[in-house]
This record gives structure tokens, C-alpha cells and sequence, in this order.
């Protein structure tokens, strides 16, 4: 009969247990870290879109203000203010609008396993 040797089983276990847990726990990493790559690229190509429309339609009603004005400068000088102040209240709201609302779409991702609902880590 075979000697069997315990240190030699209980090692190759414990071997193959971490090579298991070191395969899940990069596979998962690799799964969130392209779920928030892909956030973040959705969001940038929206505001990107959404920024070339703002600016089109600014220039559409710069030129309106100019024609009813009959001073080219003046449609563009009422539009310059009414950036100025929409970019203050942007500024002003910049947390509520974008940090806090991207903050929790990354912390979704990361932190979530979409199958259970529970944590992963």
C-alpha cells in the first residue's frame, strides 16, 4: 500500500483553491473595470453630442437676435451672456449635476455584482 501523504494533498488544494479564487477575482475586476470604461465613453459621446447641438442652436438664435436686431454683434453679445450665465450656474451646480450622479454609476459598477445584487468583494 502506498504511503499518503497529507502536507502534499492539503497544499495542492489549497493551490488550486487560490489559482481559482486568483482567476475569479481578475476575471471580475477585468468584467467592472470595462463596465465603468464603457460609463465613462456613453457619457463622454452624449455630452460631446449634446455640446455641438447647444452650440449650433446658439448660433442659429445669435443669427435670429441679429436679424431682428439689424446688429450682427448684438445676437452674438446676448447669446455670449446667456452662456455666461448658464456656465455659472453649471459651475455653480457642477457637483449636483456631474460629480455626484457619475460618482454613483462608477460605484454601481464596481461595487455590485449584477447577477446576485450582492457585493463581490
Amino acid at each position: 500500500m502506498g504511503s499518503f501523504n497529507i502536507k502534499s494533498f492539503l497544499l495542492s488544494g489549497a493551490l488550486d483553491f487560490l489559482k481559482i479564487k486568483a482567476d475569479d477575482f481578475i476575471q471580475k475586476t477585468v468584467s467592472k473595470t470595462s463596465n465603468v470604461i464603457g460609463s465613462i465613453a456613453a457619457f463622454l459621446v452624449v455630452s460631446f453630442t449634446f455640446g455641438l447641438f447647444t452650440i449650433f442652436v446658439g448660433v442659429a438664435i445669435a443669427l435670429f437676435i441679429s436679424e431682428i436686431t439689424g446688429k450682427l454683434y448684438l445676437g452674438f453679445l446676448v447669446m455670449a451672456v446667456i452662456y455666461l450665465l448658464a456656465g455659472g450656474l453649471f459651475w455653480a451646480l457642477r457637483k449636483q449635476l456631474i460629480s455626484n450622479p457619475l460618482r454613483k454609476v462608477i460605484m454601481r459598477a464596481i461595487g455590485q455584482n449584477k447577477n446576485s445584487g450582492t457585493s463581490s468583494f
